[in-house]
Protein backbone atom coordinates (compact mmCIF):
# COMPACT_ATOMS: atom_id res chain seq x y z
CA UNK A 1 0.00 0.00 0.00
CA UNK A 2 2.83 2.26 1.07
CA UNK A 3 4.34 1.92 -2.59
CA UNK A 4 1.10 2.13 -4.42
CA UNK A 5 -0.26 5.57 -2.49
CA UNK A 6 3.12 7.09 -3.44
CA UNK A 7 2.42 6.58 -6.89
CA UNK A 8 -1.70 7.58 -6.59
CA UNK A 9 0.22 10.73 -4.65
CA UNK A 10 2.58 11.72 -7.34
CA UNK A 11 -0.18 10.76 -10.19
CA UNK A 12 -2.47 12.88 -8.46
CA UNK A 13 -5.10 10.33 -8.03
CA UNK A 14 -7.29 10.89 -5.40
CA UNK A 15 -9.95 8.08 -5.33
CA UNK A 16 -7.02 5.56 -5.72
CA UNK A 17 -4.79 7.16 -3.25
CA UNK A 18 -7.74 7.28 -0.43
CA UNK A 19 -8.59 3.55 -1.28
CA UNK A 20 -4.82 2.80 -0.68
CA UNK A 21 -4.73 4.63 2.88
CA UNK A 22 -7.74 2.93 3.86
CA UNK A 23 -6.76 -0.72 3.28
CA UNK A 24 -3.22 0.27 4.82
CA UNK A 25 -5.55 1.66 7.79
CA UNK A 26 -7.33 -1.71 8.17
CA UNK A 27 -4.42 -3.79 9.11
CA UNK A 28 -2.70 -4.60 12.72
CA UNK A 29 -0.07 -1.72 13.14
CA UNK A 30 1.89 -4.54 14.93
CA UNK A 31 2.18 -6.07 11.03
CA UNK A 32 3.63 -3.06 10.01
CA UNK A 33 6.72 -0.78 10.43
CA UNK A 34 6.43 2.30 12.40
CA UNK A 35 7.92 4.18 9.98
CA UNK A 36 5.24 3.07 7.08
CA UNK A 37 2.84 4.32 9.41
CA UNK A 38 4.35 7.94 9.94
CA UNK A 39 4.88 7.75 5.93
CA UNK A 40 1.81 7.19 5.00
CA UNK A 41 0.56 9.66 7.36
CA UNK A 42 3.03 12.04 6.00
CA UNK A 43 1.03 10.93 2.18
CA UNK A 44 -2.26 11.14 3.48
CA UNK A 45 -1.54 15.20 5.09
CA UNK A 46 0.20 16.07 1.77
CA UNK A 47 -2.93 14.73 -0.20
CA UNK A 48 -6.29 14.92 1.35
CA UNK A 49 -5.32 17.92 4.17
CA UNK A 50 -7.18 17.49 7.47
CA UNK A 51 -8.64 14.43 6.46
CA UNK A 52 -10.40 11.43 8.92
CA UNK A 53 -7.95 9.51 7.64
CA UNK A 54 -4.69 11.80 7.85
CA UNK A 55 -6.31 12.20 11.95
CA UNK A 56 -6.49 8.30 12.03
CA UNK A 57 -2.94 7.64 11.49
CA UNK A 58 -1.81 10.48 12.71
CA UNK A 59 -2.38 8.72 16.17
CA UNK A 60 -0.33 6.08 15.67
CA UNK A 61 2.56 8.00 16.35
CA UNK A 62 1.38 7.86 20.37
CA UNK A 63 1.72 4.22 20.03
CA UNK A 64 5.05 4.34 19.19
CA UNK A 65 6.68 6.39 21.79
CA UNK A 66 4.22 4.71 24.29
CA UNK A 67 1.89 6.78 25.06
CA UNK A 68 -0.85 4.51 24.10
CA UNK A 69 -3.45 6.20 25.98
CA UNK A 70 -2.85 9.29 24.13
CA UNK A 71 -3.28 7.33 21.10
CA UNK A 72 -6.26 5.17 21.84
CA UNK A 73 -7.51 8.73 22.52
CA UNK A 74 -7.18 10.20 19.74
CA UNK A 75 -9.30 7.26 17.53
CA UNK A 76 -11.96 8.13 19.73
CA UNK A 77 -11.55 11.48 18.86
CA UNK A 78 -11.44 10.83 15.02
CA UNK A 79 -14.45 8.55 15.51
CA UNK A 80 -16.26 11.33 16.70
CA UNK A 81 -15.64 14.19 13.51
CA UNK A 82 -16.06 11.42 11.18
CA UNK A 83 -19.39 10.44 12.64
CA UNK A 84 -20.41 14.36 12.77
CA UNK A 85 -19.17 13.94 9.12
CA UNK A 86 -20.74 11.39 8.23
CA UNK A 87 -18.36 9.41 7.12
CA UNK A 88 -19.03 6.16 7.79
CA UNK A 89 -15.85 4.28 6.45
CA UNK A 90 -13.76 6.41 8.50
CA UNK A 91 -15.88 5.88 11.41
CA UNK A 92 -15.57 2.37 11.87
CA UNK A 93 -12.17 2.19 11.09
CA UNK A 94 -11.35 4.89 14.01
CA UNK A 95 -13.41 2.90 16.34
CA UNK A 96 -12.03 -0.40 15.86
CA UNK A 97 -8.41 1.27 16.33
CA UNK A 98 -10.09 2.73 19.67
CA UNK A 99 -11.37 -0.42 20.96
CA UNK A 100 -7.81 -2.29 19.95
CA UNK A 101 -5.69 0.50 21.84
CA UNK A 102 -7.86 0.75 24.76
CA UNK A 103 -7.62 -2.79 25.24
CA UNK A 104 -3.67 -2.38 25.05
CA UNK A 105 -4.13 0.49 27.78
CA UNK A 106 -6.54 -1.86 29.59
CA UNK A 107 -8.72 -4.19 28.58
CA UNK A 108 -11.12 -4.03 31.50
CA UNK A 109 -11.63 -0.19 31.13
CA UNK A 110 -12.90 -0.12 27.62
CA UNK A 111 -15.37 3.09 26.77
CA UNK A 112 -18.75 1.56 26.73
CA UNK A 113 -19.96 3.79 24.06
CA UNK A 114 -17.40 2.82 21.37
CA UNK A 115 -18.45 -0.37 21.38
CA UNK A 116 -22.28 0.74 21.58
CA UNK A 117 -21.78 2.96 18.56
CA UNK A 118 -19.66 0.47 16.69
CA UNK A 119 -22.52 -1.94 17.30
CA UNK A 120 -25.04 0.85 15.68
CA UNK A 121 -22.86 1.49 12.56
CA UNK A 122 -22.67 -2.43 12.07
CA UNK A 123 -26.36 -2.61 12.24
CA UNK A 124 -27.62 -0.03 9.87
CA UNK A 125 -24.80 -0.20 7.23
CA UNK A 126 -23.71 -3.78 5.45
CA UNK A 127 -20.58 -4.30 3.62
CA UNK A 128 -21.70 -4.20 0.22
CA UNK A 129 -17.77 -3.89 -1.50
CA UNK A 130 -15.91 -6.45 -0.23
CA UNK A 131 -14.23 -4.05 2.49
CA UNK A 132 -13.36 -5.58 5.64
CA UNK A 133 -15.98 -5.28 8.45
CA UNK A 134 -14.17 -2.91 10.86
CA UNK A 135 -17.44 -1.90 12.75
CA UNK A 136 -18.93 -5.34 12.99
CA UNK A 137 -15.09 -6.39 14.49
CA UNK A 138 -15.04 -3.40 16.76
CA UNK A 139 -18.10 -4.83 18.01
CA UNK A 140 -16.82 -8.35 18.76
CA UNK A 141 -13.77 -7.01 20.12
CA UNK A 142 -15.29 -4.75 22.75
CA UNK A 143 -17.99 -7.60 24.09
CA UNK A 144 -15.20 -10.15 24.20
CA UNK A 145 -13.27 -7.81 26.43
CA UNK A 146 -16.03 -7.33 28.37
CA UNK A 147 -16.85 -10.71 29.28
CA UNK A 148 -13.21 -11.84 29.70
CA UNK A 149 -12.74 -8.82 32.36
CA UNK A 150 -15.93 -10.49 33.86
CA UNK A 151 -14.25 -13.80 34.26
CA UNK A 152 -16.71 -15.15 31.66
CA UNK A 153 -14.86 -16.67 29.92
CA UNK A 154 -16.79 -19.59 27.95
CA UNK A 155 -19.15 -16.39 26.38
CA UNK A 156 -16.09 -14.46 25.37
CA UNK A 157 -15.00 -17.70 23.48
CA UNK A 158 -18.42 -17.60 21.93
CA UNK A 159 -17.85 -14.15 20.87
CA UNK A 160 -14.62 -14.59 18.99
CA UNK A 161 -16.22 -17.61 17.02
CA UNK A 162 -17.92 -14.54 14.81
CA UNK A 163 -14.27 -14.46 13.90
CA UNK A 164 -13.90 -17.86 12.74
CA UNK A 165 -11.98 -18.32 9.88
CA UNK A 166 -10.69 -14.59 10.28
CA UNK A 167 -11.46 -12.95 7.02
CA UNK A 168 -8.32 -10.51 7.26
CA UNK A 169 -5.25 -9.71 9.41
CA UNK A 170 -7.07 -7.56 12.00
CA UNK A 171 -9.26 -10.57 12.95
CA UNK A 172 -6.84 -13.45 13.04
CA UNK A 173 -4.85 -10.98 14.92
CA UNK A 174 -7.77 -10.26 17.72
CA UNK A 175 -8.96 -13.84 17.18
CA UNK A 176 -5.15 -15.55 18.12
CA UNK A 177 -4.19 -13.21 21.28
CA UNK A 178 -8.34 -13.33 22.19
CA UNK A 179 -8.09 -17.23 22.40
CA UNK A 180 -4.46 -17.24 24.04
CA UNK A 181 -6.18 -14.46 26.78
CA UNK A 182 -9.03 -17.09 27.05
CA UNK A 183 -6.14 -19.87 28.01
CA UNK A 184 -7.54 -21.44 25.09
CA UNK A 185 -4.23 -21.47 22.51
CA UNK A 186 -5.37 -24.64 21.23
CA UNK A 187 -7.90 -22.88 19.45
CA UNK A 188 -5.14 -20.90 17.63
CA UNK A 189 -4.07 -22.38 14.21
CA UNK A 190 -0.35 -22.26 13.66
CA UNK A 191 0.81 -21.43 10.52
CA UNK A 192 3.38 -24.48 9.56
CA UNK A 193 7.13 -24.11 8.26
CA UNK A 194 7.53 -27.38 6.53
CA UNK A 195 11.58 -27.18 6.85
CA UNK A 196 10.84 -27.31 10.46
CA UNK A 197 7.59 -28.75 11.28
CA UNK A 198 7.02 -25.31 13.55
CA UNK A 199 5.25 -22.24 13.24
CA UNK A 200 6.75 -20.20 10.79
CA UNK A 201 8.76 -17.15 11.86
CA UNK A 202 6.49 -13.97 10.61
CA UNK A 203 3.31 -13.92 13.08
CA UNK A 204 4.04 -13.16 16.72
CA UNK A 205 -0.16 -13.94 17.60
CA UNK A 206 0.35 -18.03 16.05
CA UNK A 207 3.66 -18.36 17.30
CA UNK A 208 2.72 -17.79 20.54
CA UNK A 209 -0.23 -20.01 20.60
CA UNK A 210 1.51 -22.70 19.16
CA UNK A 211 4.52 -22.00 22.20
CA UNK A 212 1.55 -21.97 24.83
CA UNK A 213 0.05 -25.35 23.63
CA UNK A 214 3.51 -26.77 23.79
CA UNK A 215 3.41 -27.32 19.58
CA UNK A 216 7.25 -26.86 19.94
CA UNK A 217 10.27 -27.73 21.65
CA UNK A 218 11.96 -24.51 23.73
CA UNK A 219 15.18 -24.98 21.63
CA UNK A 220 13.06 -24.36 18.05
CA UNK A 221 10.84 -21.83 19.59
CA UNK A 222 13.75 -19.62 20.55
CA UNK A 223 15.53 -20.22 17.21
CA UNK A 224 12.42 -19.22 15.44
CA UNK A 225 11.95 -16.32 18.07
CA UNK A 226 15.14 -14.64 16.20
CA UNK A 227 12.66 -13.61 13.13
CA UNK A 228 10.22 -12.52 15.45
CA UNK A 229 12.36 -10.31 17.78
CA UNK A 230 13.72 -8.67 14.85
CA UNK A 231 10.45 -8.14 13.73
CA UNK A 232 9.18 -6.70 16.59
CA UNK A 233 12.12 -4.29 16.69
CA UNK A 234 11.46 -2.94 13.59
CA UNK A 235 7.87 -2.52 14.00
CA UNK A 236 9.13 0.18 17.11
CA UNK A 237 5.96 -0.17 18.89
CA UNK A 238 7.07 -0.39 22.38
CA UNK A 239 4.08 -2.77 23.39
CA UNK A 240 4.85 -5.14 20.54
CA UNK A 241 8.77 -5.31 21.82
CA UNK A 242 7.95 -5.64 25.45
CA UNK A 243 5.59 -8.62 24.82
CA UNK A 244 8.04 -10.23 22.34
CA UNK A 245 11.02 -10.01 24.40
CA UNK A 246 9.47 -10.77 27.62
CA UNK A 247 7.95 -13.89 25.77
CA UNK A 248 11.21 -15.21 24.47
CA UNK A 249 13.05 -14.71 27.79
CA UNK A 250 10.94 -17.23 29.46
CA UNK A 251 11.17 -19.14 26.31
CA UNK A 252 14.99 -18.96 26.71
CA UNK A 253 14.47 -20.13 30.11
CA UNK A 254 13.22 -22.66 29.54
CA UNK A 255 15.82 -24.19 26.18
CA UNK A 256 18.23 -23.58 29.46
CA UNK A 257 19.99 -20.43 27.93
CA UNK A 258 19.86 -18.27 30.63
CA UNK A 259 22.26 -15.48 29.27
CA UNK A 260 20.17 -14.93 26.41
CA UNK A 261 17.03 -14.96 28.82
CA UNK A 262 18.31 -12.50 31.05
CA UNK A 263 19.34 -10.28 27.78
CA UNK A 264 15.79 -10.70 26.92
CA UNK A 265 14.41 -9.80 30.20
CA UNK A 266 16.44 -7.12 30.80
CA UNK A 267 15.49 -4.94 27.01
CA UNK A 268 11.74 -5.59 28.20
CA UNK A 269 12.15 -3.92 31.18
CA UNK A 270 13.90 -1.24 29.65
CA UNK A 271 11.43 -0.68 26.83
CA UNK A 272 8.58 -0.60 29.85
CA UNK A 273 9.90 2.91 31.33
CA UNK A 274 8.68 3.94 27.80
CA UNK A 275 4.89 2.58 27.94
CA UNK A 276 1.86 3.57 30.05
CA UNK A 277 0.71 0.09 29.61
CA UNK A 278 0.76 -1.57 32.71
CA UNK A 279 0.26 -5.25 31.72
CA UNK A 280 3.38 -4.80 29.85
CA UNK A 281 5.30 -3.53 33.06
CA UNK A 282 3.53 -6.87 34.20
CA UNK A 283 5.32 -8.66 31.45
CA UNK A 284 8.39 -7.50 31.71
CA UNK A 285 8.58 -8.09 35.30
CA UNK A 286 7.30 -11.20 35.14
CA UNK A 287 10.02 -12.08 32.60
CA UNK A 288 12.39 -10.90 35.06
CA UNK A 289 11.16 -13.58 37.68
CA UNK A 290 11.49 -16.20 35.62
CA UNK A 291 15.14 -15.53 35.13
CA UNK A 292 15.19 -14.91 38.92
CA UNK A 293 14.32 -17.94 39.79
CA UNK A 294 16.45 -20.04 37.06
CA UNK A 295 19.31 -17.68 38.46
CA UNK A 296 18.92 -17.96 42.29
CA UNK A 297 16.29 -19.87 43.16
CA UNK A 298 12.39 -19.37 43.84
CA UNK A 299 12.98 -17.44 47.04
CA UNK A 300 14.56 -15.08 45.20
CA UNK A 301 11.85 -14.44 42.52
CA UNK A 302 8.71 -14.24 45.29
CA UNK A 303 9.54 -10.42 45.88
CA UNK A 304 9.63 -9.94 42.72
CA UNK A 305 6.20 -11.85 41.88
CA UNK A 306 4.92 -10.63 45.00
CA UNK A 307 5.35 -7.09 43.44
CA UNK A 308 3.94 -7.92 40.23
CA UNK A 309 0.41 -9.31 41.68
CA UNK A 310 0.31 -6.43 43.87
CA UNK A 311 0.26 -4.23 41.01
CA UNK A 312 -1.88 -5.81 38.74
CA UNK A 313 -4.18 -7.78 41.10
CA UNK A 314 -5.93 -10.81 39.44
CA UNK A 315 -9.24 -10.37 39.58
CA UNK A 316 -12.01 -12.55 37.90
CA UNK A 317 -9.55 -13.14 35.03
CA UNK A 318 -5.71 -12.74 35.07
CA UNK A 319 -4.74 -10.23 32.24
CA UNK A 320 -2.56 -11.60 29.45
CA UNK A 321 0.92 -11.59 30.89
CA UNK A 322 -0.05 -14.05 33.73
CA UNK A 323 -0.88 -17.05 31.00
CA UNK A 324 2.59 -16.94 30.14
CA UNK A 325 3.88 -17.56 33.44
CA UNK A 326 0.57 -18.99 35.39
CA UNK A 327 2.49 -22.03 37.11
CA UNK A 328 5.19 -20.11 38.71
CA UNK A 329 2.57 -17.30 40.02
CA UNK A 330 0.57 -20.17 41.35
CA UNK A 331 2.83 -22.19 43.05
CA UNK A 332 5.39 -18.91 44.51
CA UNK A 333 2.52 -16.42 45.53
CA UNK A 334 -0.06 -18.10 48.01
CA UNK A 335 -2.30 -14.98 47.57
CA UNK A 336 -3.09 -15.87 43.87
CA UNK A 337 -4.19 -19.32 44.09
CA UNK A 338 -7.89 -18.33 45.15
CA UNK A 339 -8.91 -16.51 42.11
CA UNK A 340 -6.92 -18.43 40.23
CA UNK A 341 -8.87 -21.03 41.08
Amino acid sequence: PIEAAELFLAAGSTDLLEAAIAEFAGQPFMLVPGSDALRMAAIAAEALGDSPFTELLGCVHGAIVGDERTAAEGFAEVARRAAAAGDVESEALALMHAVNMFTIVDAAAIPPWLGARAAELAKRHHVADGRPRWAATAVTMARYHELRAAGQADAAATVLQALSPPANDRELVTYAFGMIDLGRPEQVDAVVDPATGGPAATRLDLAAGAWLRGAVSPELALALGADLLGGAQQAGFAHIEISANATFAMVAAAAGDLATARRLADAASQRSATTRCVDKHVFAQLADAVCTMCERGEQAAVPVLEAVVARRPIGAWPSEPYLFALPMVYALVPAARAPLD
